[in-house]
């Protein structure tokens, strides 16, 4: 049975990385008996977290010496070797075939050790730990690398604040190059003065108090960029009991998870001018859109009006196929909108291939460019009040 804090991380983890890519039964058959491939796994494509989760008896002796001593056991030594075994199991078993908390099953491939996240999060239950052991960031292990040391609180606060999954790996993998480059002086500062320089300013690596006093400042403004109540129906929607392939709408929800809060402020924007271009019967038949480079995925959002509907999956394969082939994009998803009765309908498209001349889409190319011209650049920062 799980315990309270396994129950409340995976109740944060599904929030931040949803249920498709979120594992906390990881059991699975081996031929030397059934394993644990951790407390809890997450894996999406290129962002992957092996989580130990160590949380102490209430019932327990509640002494600075005994509190210690559960830390030094159960966190530096028990979850180090858990986190090792893992990176083994990882590496020695192909394809390894656990259940999402949606009740897929999932085969996880070889990983490469440079790309896992490992990270301890611990609950003391206790006001008994001794500083310089509760302040501690990272367990260097020779076998298994940099393991990221993180109170629950802290990791809670983490994904309050960051929210999405991209930017949650991004931070650990600053926090990891802070470690690398100061080592222990990073336990002379709390976990709130990382992420602050890291929001500000994270290519700098310079310790600098001062970035510590801009966290407060920090626009954390959710309601631009969370888009939960868009992807949610997805599963609703497209699920049904007889489908062997229940998770054909996760390439989707991939590029849309590994999004940034900047990118995911303008899916959203365009997205909702979409809805409302069709709410105010003022449907169209030109797409807003956008994309990144980071991620290499165009979006296409179409409204489509009462006289066109028929033609939605030809007219928004064809958009979508146009834009990614004059930005070049390996994957691109496109998003049409249309009124059926008195219901809006929705429907996705996703396309990934290689980028390749193809002298007919040149011809489309340039038809369009007098309608778009050449689009431009937006970049990504986080805002800070005065």
């Amino acid at each position: 049975m799980a315990t309270k804090s396994e129950q409340i991380l995976s109740k944060i983890n599904t929030g931040v990385f949803f249920r498709e890519f979120t594992f906390d039964d990881t059991f699975f058959p081996a031929e030397d008996g059934e394993l644990e491939l951790a407390d809890n796994f997450i894996f999406l494509d290129d962002i992957v977290f092996i989580i130990q989760v160590k949380e102490r008896n209430t019932a327990a002796f509640d002494t600075n010496e005994s509190v210690d001593k559960w830390f030094k056991d159960r966190v530096l030594k028990k979850a180090k070797n858990q986190i090792k075994n893992s990176l083994n199991y990882i590496q020695k078993y192909a394809d390894i075939e656990i259940k999402n908390s949606r009740g897929h099953k999932i085969m996880i491939p070889k990983i490469g050790a440079e790309q896992i996240r490992k990270i301890v999060i611990y609950w003391p239950n206790s006001v008994n730990l001794s500083d310089n052991l509760r302040q501690q960031k990272f367990y260097r292990s020779q076998d298994a690398g940099s393991i990221n040391l993180i109170g629950l609180e802290d990791y809670s606060y983490l994904c309050r604040t960051l929210q999405t999954p991209a930017e949650l790996n991004r931070y650990l993998l600053f926090r990891e190059k802070m470690f690398n480059k100061h080592g222990r002086e990073i336990n002379n500062y709390p976990e709130q003065y990382f992420l602050s320089h890291f929001l500000y300013n994270h290519d700098d690596l310079k310790i600098d108090e001062h970035y510590i006093e801009l966290l407060p400042r920090f626009k954390n403004d959710q309601e631009k960029f969370e888009i939960s109540s868009i992807i949610e129906p997805f599963y609703d929607k497209i699920y049904d009991v007889n489908d062997k392939v229940p998770e054909r709408y996760y390439p989707i929800l991939k590029q849309l998870s590994k999004l940034d809060r900047h990118s995911l402020a303008e899916f959203k924007s365009r997205y909702a001018w979409m809805v409302n271009e069709v709410k105010s019967n003022r449907g169209s038949f030109l797409p807003k859109r956008f994309g990144s480079h980071i991620t290499d995925c165009g979006f296409v959002f179409l409204p489509l009006d009462q006289e066109l509907k028929q033609h939605w999956q030809n007219a928004i394969i064809n958009f979508t196929s146009i834009f990614k082939y004059k930005h070049k994009y390996r994957r691109c998803i496109g998003v049409v909108c249309f009124k059926s009765d008195s219901f809006f309908d929705i429907q996705w498209c996703y396309i990934e291939q290689q980028w390749e001349y193809d002298e007919a889409m040149e011809a489309e190319v340039a038809k369009e460019i007098g309608m778009y011209g050449a689009g431009d650049m937006k970049a990504s920062f986080y805002e800070f009040g005065e």
